[in-house]
């Protein structure tokens, strides 16, 4: 605002408090500024009326000064922390890690169990069929005495009659030849 208006303001300001005149007289003074004059006339005027309403209940002002003058003494705080600095402290590497470390075991040992269990369903030109026949190999790497070895070979064969005979049934033929290849273990 200008220093014209600010003059034009406390004049009128002055008027109404003494009682002399109204808002609408005093503003009729000051067309130019008329509307602005209007506003904050109105808002000084309702807090003049309202002045007891808004004074502070007896001791709020010794009370505020007591908590100032401590809050002072104690120096200054540490600001708060913002939800980033929170989720940054949830996520520290060495809280982290361990949980990580634990939640890709798991998602490991899930997805591997998935896949050894399809695995198991598959036939000849599946592509987990290579997989199914690689754990094969690996229960006979890790067998420890000959009578299990003959069993997981008994076994073997077993899967692969059975295998034939789903292929024969799926209208596979063309993968019966791989599958009595893998029959002679």
């Amino acid at each position: 605002m200008t220093r014209e208006f600010d003059e034009a303001f406390h004049v009128c300001l002055e008027l109404i408090r003494e009682g002399r005149e109204t808002l609408e007289s005093v503003v009729a003074r000051y067309p130019e500024y008329a509307e602005e004059l209007r506003a904050q006339l109105e808002a000084v005027t309702w807090l003049f009326a309202h002045k007891t309403a808004l004074e502070p209940r007896p001791g709020f002002v010794a009370a505020s000064r007591r908590r100032l003058v401590a809050r002072i003494k104690e120096g200054p705080q540490p600001a708060p922390l913002t939800w980033k600095d929170r989720l940054l402290q949830a996520f520290e590497p060495q809280k982290v890690a361990p949980i990580a470390f634990v939640a890709v075991l798991m998602v490991f040992l899930f997805l591997g169990g998935t896949i050894v269990t399809l695995a198991r369903n598959s036939l000849p030109g599946d592509p987990l069929y290579s997989v199914k026949r690689n754990l094969e190999q690996i229960a006979l790497a890790t067998s420890i005495d000959k009578s299990r070895d003959a069993k997981h070979r008994l076994q073997f064969v077993e899967a692969r009659l059975t295998e034939i005979k789903q292929l024969i049934e799926k209208g596979r033929s063309e993968k019966l030849q791989e599958t009595v290849v893998y029959t002679r273990v």
